[in-house]
């Protein structure tokens, strides 16, 4: 325990700032916008389910992801307000986790947060301290998302401890000021400011660490290194000292980072810093005077947190007018999905057939019936179009160019699929149980009746064959 009491205490004294955020709030704010996917349809004529018998299935594990940090963990960008829908690294990084399966993120990233901020957030979830107010854990806030989060402390708290994964980026804006001293202050002087600012910055670090691992021991945990985000062409000679920082930030870390990894515990880091040298005008926002990341600048964020984690980052295509994944593969059928209404439609045959359940199709009763498992579906066409002339159609089953076409959110639900868009409106379908629907066989299925403790002043660590099928409905409703 000597040991680790030792361990700790070095820790704190050489940890540093992460991610240097220099906040300007705009004036103007551009919402994003968002592809809906709506809930499934209600018309009850429509869609007609016979049950099965109760099922021994497993229900797949969903990875779990939860981001704490500041306005670089929200993914703020000029024009942002409350209402806006970010598409950040947070983003970007959970679009590469439901690659490989199913998945959740909570992204806590309050705007403006210094590190002291974060450690008594972090407290004040550890402890569930419910008295505690937003003007106590940060003067002056205006980020609501500090007030949301203090409202459900216990929902938070118990994210964490569960938690797959946790990223952070913090510290910048404890040394917001420092570009500020250029011209002002020798360099010796700006030394001795950075010196004692990070001497803070390794403190509070430490400890909002510790409180992590305390909740949870088994989290994989990974930090941002400090882009510098002033290009050479606004300071010249003064450059090369800001990168010198930049590169002495990183070497301190990377020391930090091993000082965790030695007592055990999954802590790594993240190289942002070295891609930003020479692209701060192409990275960032600092030609309107703004210098958080563009999409450049959060897509080279995710790539390398991304490779970090899982040792490599996988491009995904968009298609129109939706981009579908399966099991993390893109999905793409001979006839396209149709988006009407702020809905996905998509053809129902070829989907069923990836998804190897059979499908019929009965002329006289205009009803198309999925069985998949012990279970029957089945969708009754409400509407018929010859071509893509869809004005008079609102909800429902219809067939186009003679295919059944379903809303994916409904053919998700029957068929057991988890259902998740993300903020650049991709879609993903998981299977919701534990075997992989692209290597999913018809099921036969019978019927039937290390505890850590924190201590602030002394930190411790206490095919089956299937018959052959009706044809669908090529020749119906023409």
């Amino acid at each position: 325990m000597k040991h680790i009491q030792q361990k700790i205490k070095w820790v704190a004294a050489t940890a540093l700032s992460l991610c240097l955020v220099f906040t300007f709030i705009p004036v103007q704010a551009e919402e994003a916008e968002e592809l809906q996917v709506m809930p499934a349809m209600t018309e009850t004529p429509t869609v007609e389910m016979h049950e099965m018998d109760d099922m021994k299935m497993e229900e797949a594990a969903v990875y779990k992801y939860v981001a704490f940090g500041d306005s670089i963990t929200s993914g703020f960008e000029p024009g942002w307000t409350p209402e806006s829908v970010p598409y950040g690294f947070v983003e970007r990084v959970y679009e590469q986790a439901l690659l490989q399966g199913r998945a959740e993120v909570n992204n806590y990233g309050v705007l403006g947060i210094e590190t002291d901020v974060l450690l008594r957030l972090l407290t004040a979830i550890s402890t569930e301290n419910t008295e505690m107010t937003a003007e106590e854990i940060q003067a002056n806030f205006y980020d609501p998302k500090l007030t949301e989060i203090l409202s459900q402390l216990d929902v938070v708290k118990k994210n964490v401890q569960e938690a797959d994964l946790i990223t952070i980026t913090i510290g910048g804006n404890d040394i917001i000021d420092l570009p500020n001293l250029l011209g002002e202050k020798t360099q010796e002087e700006i030394a001795a400011v950075f010196t004692e600012r990070l001497q803070a910055i390794g403190t509070n670090l430490a400890e909002s660490l510790q409180i992590l691992y305390t909740l949870n021991p088994d989290a994989k945990i990974v930090i941002s290194d400090q882009y510098q985000p002033i290009p050479e062409v606004a300071v010249g000679e003064e450059y090369a000292g800001l990168d010198l920082l930049r590169q002495t930030m990183t070497d301190q870390l990377s020391e930090v980072v091993a000082g965790f990894q030695s007592l055990g515990l999954d802590l790594s880091l993240a190289l942002v810093a070295e891609p930003f040298v020479g692209n701060e005008l192409a990275y960032t926002h600092i030609g309107v005077e703004d210098i958080h990341p563009n999409q450049m600048g959060y897509q080279k964020f995710a790539e390398i947190f991304s490779q970090q984690i899982w040792g490599e980052y996988s491009e995904i295509s968009s298609v129109e007018p939706a981009t579908i994944l399966l099991e993390g593969q893109l999905f793409e059928t001979a006839e396209m999905p149709v988006l009407l209404n702020d809905k996905v439609y998509v053809p129902i045959r070829e989907y069923v057939e990836t998804l190897g359940a059979k499908i019929e199709y009965d002329v006289e009763t205009e009803t198309t019936s999925v069985m998949k498992d012990g279970m029957t579906t089945e969708y009754k066409v409400t509407s018929f179009f010859a071509d893509d002339n869809f004005e008079t159609f609102t909800e429902g089953v219809f067939i186009y160019q003679g295919r059944t076409y379903v809303a994916l959110t409904s053919f998700a639900e029957q068929m057991g699929l988890d259902l998740t868009v993300t903020g650049s409106d991709k879609i993903f379908l998981h299977s919701m149980y534990s075997k992989p629907l692209l290597e999913q066989e018809t099921m036969e299925v019978e019927s039937e009746d290390f505890e850590l403790e924190i201590n602030t002043e002394d930190l411790k660590l206490e095919t089956d064959t299937e018959e052959p099928m009706m044809e669908e409905d090529t020749n119906a409703g023409m």
